[in-house]
């Protein structure tokens, strides 16, 4: 049985997974998926759905999926304020950058100590638009692959001549094909997960940030992201 955080993180995923109208199974899944997924917040709007498969035949795929998501948003918006504060506008519509950062930003205003950012496409992006959200004297700790060293370790070298002590960052490298989810650990003890890089979050579909809820999975995935920047290259100085 889903809580109101996970209810909510669920709906915000199903819309961020938009189906290939093209594929008939794929709508169908997603449809199947949504309906029941929406029984358990809005009946009105799992009987949109349900209306909506009725009459895809003369429809067609696109206007359903048009109408599908339209109950999917409403019933986003009743889910939202069902959850948690801390899960609350976790949802970023796509092509909305100020709302991206403010949704990062809540995140990372929560740390006291140390933010550590996980993202193998982890580009500049993660220094310009959002490492000067987290407040000052944080410790900022990027973990990213080679791939885009080039345009990350130049923007990290500035941004430690610029911020010294006052934004104390490091930079650390893994192997090429070590790093596979994109993280945010707030002071060794709480976790989310992105459901897209950094560099391209929201940009041209929805983005979610969620909470890892489970207390189980906190600490292994803390140690586990422990052994990998421990195992990891400088890529820059320690101030």
């Amino acid at each position: 049985m889903m809580n109101a955080a996970e209810r909510y993180a669920a709906l915000a995923r199903l819309i961020e997974e938009q189906p290939d109208a093209a594929d008939i199974h794929s709508v169908l899944r997603w449809m199947g998926r949504a309906q029941a997924l929406v029984q358990g917040v809005s009946d009105r709007n799992a009987n949109g759905i349900a209306h909506a498969g009725t009459f895809m035949q003369s429809n067609g795929t696109i206007k359903t999926i048009q109408s599908v998501n339209m109950h999917l948003y409403a019933t986003l918006a009743i889910a939202e304020m069902e959850a948690p504060q801390p899960s609350q506008g976790s949802f970023v519509v796509a092509g909305k950058p100020f709302d991206a950062m403010m949704a990062v930003g809540k995140v990372l205003t929560t740390a006291k100590a140390k933010v550590r950012i996980v993202d193998p496409y982890m580009d500049e992006k993660a220094l310009t638009e959002f490492a000067l959200l987290a407040n000052e004297g944080v410790n900022i700790q990027l973990l990213g692959s080679p791939m885009y060293k080039a345009a990350l370790i130049p923007a990290a070298q500035k941004f430690v001549q610029q911020y010294g002590s006052k934004r104390p960052l490091e930079v650390r490298l893994a192997g090429k094909h070590d790093l596979h989810d994109r993280l945010i650990f707030i002071d060794g003890a709480s976790v989310y997960t992105l459901s897209q890089s950094l560099r391209n979050f929201a940009e041209r579909s929805p983005a979610l940030i969620s909470r890892v809820e489970d207390l189980d999975i906190i600490p292994l995935k803390v140690a586990a992201y422990d052994a990998f920047w421990n195992g990891a290259a400088n890529g820059a100085a320690v101030v």
